[in-house]
């Protein structure tokens, strides 16, 4: 039961750091692409500015589909969990009327 819970808590932090990582690196893509609009013309900083807004939402997309996939796993583990209590349950009922 403890490596369960090990894997599980595993999960999770992977998947937090996986996202903060995504994050930072659109914020790193916005500002390298902020620096370069100085030089360029309107036409260019619009295009830039369509590209990166782009490639933001594709990233929080993947961070949603992300937490999904955490959230599905985390639903899976509690259902395998509650299956687990029950046949306990059911495994100490069981003995407790044979010991009568």
């Amino acid at each position: 039961m403890g490596s369960f819970f090990g894997n599980f808590v595993v999960q999770i932090l992977v998947g937090v750091g996986l996202m903060v990582f995504l994050i930072t690196l659109a914020e790193t893509f916005k500002a390298s692409a902020l620096r370069k609009t100085t030089k360029l013309s309107k036409e260019e900083e619009f295009k830039i500015k369509g590209d990166m807004q782009k490639e933001i939402m594709a990233l929080r997309e993947e961070v949603d589909a992300l937490k999904c996939t955490l959230l599905e796993h985390s639903m899976s583990l509690q259902s395998n969990v509650d299956g687990i209590k029950h046949r306990l349950e059911s495994v100490e009922t069981r003995s407790q009327e044979l010991r009568r």
